[in-house]
C-alpha cells in the first residue's frame, strides 16, 4: 500500500529565520559556550519568558481515550474554562 507524502511549500521567507530565534541562538552560542557576559545577559533576557511559559503555562489534559468501532460516532465539545473570582 503506497504512502502519500505531502510536502509543504513555504510561500514567504518570514518563517525561515526569525530575528528573535537568531538572536536567541547566537546568545546561547556566544554567551554560554564562548563565555561572553553581554551575550549571556541577552540570552537570559530572551530565554526567560519562554522558560516561564513552559513551566507555568497551560498544559493539555486528556479526558478520555476510547476505541471507536465501525458504526460508532464521536462528539466533541469544548468545556468553557472556569472564571476566577
Amino acid at each position: 500500500m503506497p504512502i502519500a507524502r505531502v510536502m509543504r511549500r513555504r510561500t514567504s521567507a518570514v518563517g525561515y529565520v526569525s530575528p528573535i530565534k537568531f538572536i536567541r541562538r547566537a546568545a546561547v552560542y556566544r554567551g554560554f559556550i564562548r563565555g561572553r557576559k553581554g551575550w549571556m545577559v541577552i540570552g537570559a533576557i530572551l530565554w526567560t519568558p519562554r522558560v516561564l511559559k513552559s513551566v507555568f503555562g497551560r498544559k493539555e489534559e486528556y479526558v478520555t481515550t476510547e476505541v471507536l468501532r465501525p458504526g460508532q460516532a464521536i462528539r466533541l465539545e469544548a468545556i468553557p474554562p472556569q472564571r476566577r473570582r
